[in-house]
């Protein structure tokens, strides 16, 4: 009997008896203890907690995150850029620190821990309300599974929309278990869909292969997948019609590639990195890859195997293509992070739960876990070498006349400092948190980029704007240096 409607009362009891048990693992019988499932996510977010408070100035000086501290502390409100207003549920941290008066340091901290408190809170949502133990997981391998460089890029949209994706589908296999939905659930639901599309562009990739996982796990449901669906796509058009912007249509230009390079798709040197990145950083991922596609042959389930194979291949091609030369180690893995929710979900919801022995279960859990947090470790000190050549530049120039700095790029070792795009930022925030005031140095990437700019005494120049130091919060800008720019010399 198909769990179609209408159907008579009771029917439709015997109807949700069985529905209930083919969707064994959306409720709390997961074949994988909650209580298991729980005791490795509290260990795994709190080792990721203490990582963030140890390194939060890797994590807060560095690009993007440094100027996102720079307008939230100067002007006490949110960040948003690209109407990417989901970053909200990371900025409410810092900018709350703000408005409470605490000092750099503490907004720097609070600041970095607030996106591990993000996911450790959508863990326990959906773990302890929605009772899914096997997302809950899902959610926790995202963060350990391949997440290396990108723990030290934190401020992405891309993993925080992820976070309210799992979120939102804890919702959709709570709703779709119950017999009776209640209004504010649907409220709640409508809400969701409306909220998840305002993180980052790429997620779509992400939704369409979860919301056909699950439809296909749980065909009596198939109806409410599909509403789920149209609802969504209803919002991400609604969205790019009416909120287009410059980047992320910018963004999009890489897709040009799949013309201009027809057909050596296979020989760019993006490929030839992402091999080596699966040997260094990713080994996981073909482990469980190899794991998915022989359960799912020996199960004989064809279509969620074709399924995953061709969004991940099919994936992979999209963001190697449209990066062909390759690019930063932190960016490109970022694009890389939704390719793993094509082997999360499959892994969590079908392959584990085959395992016998729970404690096998537990352990291979417990290794990527820990894995992740080794893994993250040891890449810090690239990041923290960005620091120390940061540290030596301001120690260096400590006693010079005029201390407010253009240095040419030819004085930057770039291998060490990966982009300097937002040096004006992090080095206003490394020196307001170890010296006695706050210093302005700015690299320059061609000869002359900031003349117009450098005679200015009471100002702060960076790479779009200047700040007169009338407009900065002193709180957090030490500013006694009243002299104007010098081109660094070396010296």
């Amino acid at each position: 009997m198909k769990c179609f409607y209408p159907l008579a009362p009771s029917k439709r009891i015997i109807c949700f008896a069985r529905l209930n048990s083919a969707m064994k693992g959306i409720s709390e019988n997961s074949g994988f203890k909650r209580r298991n499932v729980l005791i490795i996510g509290v260990l795994g977010y709190l080792a990721l907690m203490v990582l963030a408070m140890l390194l939060y100035k890797e994590r807060t000086v560095f690009v993007d995150i440094a100027f996102h501290m720079f307008c939230i502390v100067n002007e006490s409100k949110f960040a948003i850029q690209n109407h990417r207003f989901g970053a909200v549920v990371t900025q409410v941290f810092p900018v709350v620190a703000s408005w409470l008066d605490l000092s750099l340091k503490d907004v720097a901290i609070i600041y970095s821990t607030g996106f591990i408190i993000w996911f450790f809170s959508v863990f326990l949502v959906i773990i302890g309300w929605f009772r899914n133990a096997r997302l809950a997981l899902g959610l926790l391998l995202f963060n350990t599974l391949m997440v290396t460089h990108t723990f030290y890029w934190a401020q992405s949209e891309l993993p925080q929309g992820m976070g309210f994706m799992v979120f939102h589908f804890g919702l959709l296999l709570y709703m779709a278990q119950r017999d009776s939905v209640p209004w504010y659930l649907w409220l709640l639901g409508i809400s969701s869909t409306g909220f998840v599309i305002f993180f980052h562009p790429l997620s779509l990739f992400a939704f369409v292969f979860m919301i056909a996982f699950f439809a296909l796990s749980y065909l009596s449901r198939w109806r409410f997948f599909a509403v789920a669906f149209g609802a969504y796509l209803f919002f991400y058009a609604l969205k790019h019609f009416l909120l287009p912007t410059p980047y992320e249509s910018g963004a999009m230009g890489g897709l040009n590639n799949f013309i201009t390079l027809f057909p050596n798709y296979f020989t760019i040197q993006s490929n030839k990195n992402l091999l080596r990145y699966f040997v260094s950083d990713y080994y996981f991922i073909p482990l469980l890859l190899i794991a998915i596609v022989a359960f799912y042959i020996r199960a004989k389930q064809f279509l969620k195997l074709a399924l995953v194979l061709s969004f991940f291949f099919g994936y992979i091609l999209i963001v190697n293509v449209s990066y062909a030369q390759g690019a930063h180690h932190f960016y490109i893995e970022n694009q890389y992070l939704i390719f793993s929710v094509f082997i999360i979900i499959p892994f969590v919801f079908d392959v584990l739960p085959a395992v016998r022995r729970e404690w096998v279960a537990a352990g291979i859990v417990s290794c990527i876990v820990l894995a992740g947090i080794a893994r993250i470790w040891s890449t810090h000190q690239l990041y923290t070498n960005r620091l120390v050549w940061e540290r030596q530049l301001l120690a260096k120039t400590a006693t010079l006349p005029n201390k407010k700095l253009i240095v040419p790029i030819q004085y930057v070792p770039m291998d060490t400092m990966i982009m300097t795009w937002g040096s004006p930022y992090e080095f206003w925030l490394l020196s307001t948190l170890e010296l006695p005031e706050t210093r302005s140095v700015i690299i320059e990437e061609y000869e002359g980029q900031f003349d117009a700019k450098k005679d200015c005494r009471d100002c702060i120049i960076s790479m779009w704007w200047e700040n007169g130091y009338d407009g900065l919060n002193p709180r957090y800008f030490v500013m006694k240096d009243t002299t104007a720019y010098a081109r660094y010399t070396g010296q």
